[in-house]
């Protein structure tokens, strides 16, 4: 157990603002990272890179996002075939199942209203990584 790695030891705290229309006004993210037993510089990162593409391919105009770090009695996190992006894909396409099921849409109607338009790439979102 002291020799491995494990991954996607990670809790997230989304909340989500939207209109009548389905397009997203807001989006509020706390992403919690079990470390395991000690804190390794590999798995350190791996909120940062999820809350900094919590976004993914949508228009927010207000994101805040924060994360911490936690130390448990497991083997020590590294990263693992996406480092922190399935983690935030899976936050935001949630969100927006949750969207679609509060305004009783079909998923695929509110995913597009919330498309990054064609004519803005490159498009820098709210962590200024440009999509």
């Amino acid at each position: 157990m002291t020799s491995m790695y494990h991954g996607r030891a990670q809790e997230q705290e989304v909340s989500v603002a939207f209109d009548n229309d389905g397009k997203i006004q807001a989006l509020k993210v706390f992403a919690s990272q079990d470390m395991g037993g000690y804190a390794d510089g590999t798995g350190m990162g791996m909120p940062v890179l999820t809350t900094a593409m919590s976004a993914g391919c949508y228009v927010i105009p207000n994101v805040s996002i924060a994360w911490g770090n936690v130390l448990t009695n497991t083997t020590p996190i590294a990263a693992y075939r996406g480092a922190g992006r399935p983690e935030a894909t899976y936050l935001i396409e949630r969100a927006m199942d949750h969207i679609a099921y509060k305004l009783d849409m079909d998923p695929t109607e509110v995913r597009p209203r919330n498309y990054i338009p064609k004519d803005s790439f490159p498009y820098p979102t709210h962590s200024e990584l440009a999509v």
